[in-house]
């Protein structure tokens, strides 16, 4: 289990950078960039190179092994080394914040601390990793979270039910599917994208195990060309009047709705990449912030109490997780999705067939 970047990426940019470089040098050098494909082609290569070496310019990690925490830190691609951290010089391993996300460290009996690279947007994983560790080396789990939203996540989500979530190709002109399953791969419901005359514009949304073709969807959900919204209609009854509003702010995007029993909702989607892929989705009861106006949002928090994180997608998009701590947003969190890939598909080519 390693966590950070894998040691042999320092190597392996290093040398590839050098080679991109060589040959960029080597094109001026004998070819004089004569020509404008070959000057741009050589351009190419050196941003490429430099992109290369930066890669593994600064790498750290770590690994969990039977004897003990194996890390390791490198700066210039070859100045650092490696350290293993036996059980018995660990004291405590802790989960904590940093920006928004859990992050776990390590407390020493020297008073030195060690903290995992990797950041968590779901407690669950780092939890995981916790669990694993504590049962390995037999040490104490300790907690250090001061910020109060995340406390009250981490208290929520640890006992969350969770999904495991896939994307796949249905068929070349049969759109894509997100099909949700649970530990043992038992199928639990599924969103299908729909493909026609105008290109991801419908969706649908089925409970439980989806069988022959004729199986009814739970929820229809069509995009509006003209406005930013989402149409929702009920696929039992054929009736609508739910409503998925969306919009972006840099690269982030608001969902928000009202259900019939006029309960407010919401969705936020982060992610470090322009293309959302890897993502995180956070799924509210209520409107979270700037998924609307200061007095809509007082006005909602004053009937329905402030903001409830109760559902969160996390992952690479072709293959992600969804834990869900209400049972009342199971069916949110797939209406949220399809509208999710209505209106700003994760960019994505891996999926399954």
């Amino acid at each position: 289990m390693i966590f950070g970047t894998h040691p042999g990426i320092r190597v392996k940019s290093f040398l590839g950078g050098v080679a991109l470089l060589g040959v960029c040098v080597g094109m001026c050098i004998w070819l004089g960039m004569a020509n404008v494909a070959t000057r741009k082609f050589g351009i190419w290569l050196g941003i490429a190179g430099l992109g290369l070496l930066a890669w593994g310019f600064r790498v750290k990690g770590g690994r969990i092994l039977s004897e003990g925490l194996e890390t390791w830190s490198f700066w210039a691609w070859f100045f650092g080394g490696y350290r293993l951290i036996p059980s018995n010089e660990m004291k405590t391993i802790v989960l904590g914040e940093e920006k928004g996300k859990f992050v776990i460290k390590v407390d020493l009996h020297d008073g030195s601390q060690w903290v995992f690279p990797e950041r968590w947007a779901a407690v669950k994983d780092a939890q995981f990793v916790i669990d694993a560790a504590v049962k390995l080396y037999g040490v104490d789990a300790g907690l250090a979270i001061r910020d109060e939203k995340l406390l009250a996540e981490a208290a929520e989500f640890t006992k969350a039910r969770r999904y495991f979530a896939k994307l796949m190709k249905r068929s070349r002109a049969g759109g894509e599917r997100l099909r949700f399953s649970d530990d043992d791969d038992e199928a639990l419901g599924e969103v299908r994208v729909l493909r026609g005359l105008f290109q991801r514009s419908r969706a649908e949304v089925y409970e439980g195990a989806v069988g022959a073709e004729e199986t009814s969807p739970r929820w229809k959900l069509e995009k509006s060309w003209l406005r930013q919204r989402v149409a929702v209609a009920d696929g039992l009854l054929e009736t609508g009047g739910v409503i998925v509003g969306y919009g972006f702010s840099e690269s982030t995007l608001y969902l928000r709705w009202t259900d019939s029993n006029a309960t407010h909702w919401s969705g936020v989607l982060t992610s470090p990449e322009q293309g959302r892929d890897p993502f995180t989705l956070k799924l509210f009861k209520g409107l979270a912030e700037k998924t609307a106006g200061k007095r809509e949002r007082a006005e909602s928090e004053a009937r329905q109490g402030v903001p409830k994180l109760v559902a969160l997608a996390d992952g690479p998009a072709n293959d992600f997780t969804l834990d869900v701590s209400d049972a009342e947003a199971w069916p949110w969190a797939g209406i949220a999705l399809g509208s999710l890939w209505l209106c700003a598909r994760p960019v994505t080519q891996a999926m399954e067939e």
